[in-house]
């Protein structure tokens, strides 16, 4: 089952990221923390995102909607999820 109250969402975005991403693990971060500024993804890595939340969330995340203000960290990857969930 899909999570799908905001924290569940969190939650499971970061177990993946953990889980496909060892730095992030590593690192300690934050849900704040942004992923990229931290060497914990890289480019390619926001490739691997994209697929992550598009098989786990039912999502179909477009080009535009790759950028800092919705990949930069684990909360606003969250808040993207959950806007698209909504939409």
């Amino acid at each position: 089952m899909e999570p799908s109250q905001p924290v569940e969402i969190e939650t499971k975005i970061q177990q993946l990221l953990c889980e496909h991403f060892p730095a992030v693990a590593s690192l300690s971060l934050q849900v704040e923390d942004n992923l990229l500024e931290s060497g914990a993804v890289d480019s390619l890595g926001l490739l691997l995102i994209v697929d992550l939340l598009e098989t786990n969330f039912g999502l179909k995340v477009e080009d535009t909607d790759v950028v800092m203000e919705n990949f930069g960290s684990i909360r606003a990857l969250s808040r993207y999820v959950q806007g698209k969930k909504r939409s």
